[in-house]
């Protein structure tokens, strides 16, 4: 697999569900294929929400602060003006593993004009070492080696939506992007068994637009529309034990060797959503159909 990988992956998600009110159709998104059992955490869940505490639910909630930085045209339902910021810390393994995120938001709501954006910064938590010989560095090969230089990585995130209402207010449109430079991605170090070191190093870019509205007092509606550019290296070092054989070196020595990997993905997305409340009760019934397709110029080894 050292040439160049391209797979197309189409994938269609078809979601249909009784929502209770006041209740209106779920928040877009891009749609994550699981090809590895990999732990995920919430290191990308960074924007504000009320709906946080309830295991992310969207499909039968409105989320006011969250649903626009997923959809910007949401942002008509903003209340007013917001300044927020919300710590969060998640781990795995007794805290060997996970993150401890800091974001800082701001939301603003016009007469017509609307939008916000947040800006967080974040640490990535490993685990000492990410083979079952780490100490062999220390100990063995390198003893200037630092390991714990490798127990944490900083990323940094910013996120910014704009949007207007058209006409008399029902509908709306808006734009927004989000760009994030990373030096690591949690979980990734489960990819390659036995290595000793791994440096990562890369960005993320994500656009989108969306347009919402109702057509009737009883009908709510919403499309989006989504690009995400995912480009990442992975610097993998492994320590290998060689015996050359000769009469002076009796022994298995430990010999460094480092791989590049790179873990670039495009995915297109589009999402449509649709509600309609039942006429003299309480109770809304929708849907939600996502489309996306995704090309990888080149997948880690």
């Amino acid at each position: 697999m050292n040439g160049r990988i391209s797979l197309s992956t189409l994938w269609g998600a078809v979601t249909f569900s009784l929502l209770a009110a006041p209740l209106v159709p779920a928040s877009a998104q891009l749609l994550s294929l699981k090809t590895v059992p990999l732990a995920a955490g919430n290191q990308f869940s960074l924007a504000p929400s009320e709906r946080g505490g309830m295991g992310g639910v969207t499909i039968s909630l409105t989320d006011r602060l969250a649903d626009p930085f997923v959809n910007p045209a949401l942002g008509k339902n903003l209340e007013g003006s917001w300044i927020s910021t919300s710590p969060a810390q998640y781990g795995f393994q007794f805290g060997e593993r996970g993150a401890r995120s800091l974001p800082f938001t701001g939301l603003f709501r016009g007469d017509r004009w609307f939008g916000g954006a947040t800006l967080a910064m974040q640490q990535i938590l490993h685990e000492r070492g990410f083979g079952p010989t780490p100490w062999i560095d220390v100990c063995c090969f390198n003893p200037q080696s630092d390991l714990l230089r490798d127990r944490s990585s900083t990323n940094v995130y910013a996120d910014a939506f704009v949007g207007s209402t058209l006409g008399g207010g029902d509908w709306s449109v808006g734009v927004g992007a989000s760009l994030a430079g990373l030096n690591a991605v949690d979980g990734v170090e489960l990819l390659y068994a036995g290595s000793e070191r791994i440096e990562q190093s890369g960005s993320s870019l994500a656009l989108r637009g969306g347009i919402a509205g109702s057509f009737g007092p009883a009908d709510d509606f919403e499309l989006t529309a989504a690009f995400r550019r995912f480009d990442m290296q992975h610097d993998v070092t492994y320590v290998d034990w060689i015996w050359s054989g000769a009469p002076e070196r009796p022994f298995p020595e430990p010999t460094s060797r480092l791989e590049h990997n790179l873990d670039h993905t495009n995915t297109w997305g589009v999402d449509s959503k649709y509600s309609r409340a039942l006429s003299g009760t309480d109770w809304k019934v929708g849907g939600t159909v996502a489309f996306n397709y995704k090309d990888h110029p080149k997948i880690p080894n």
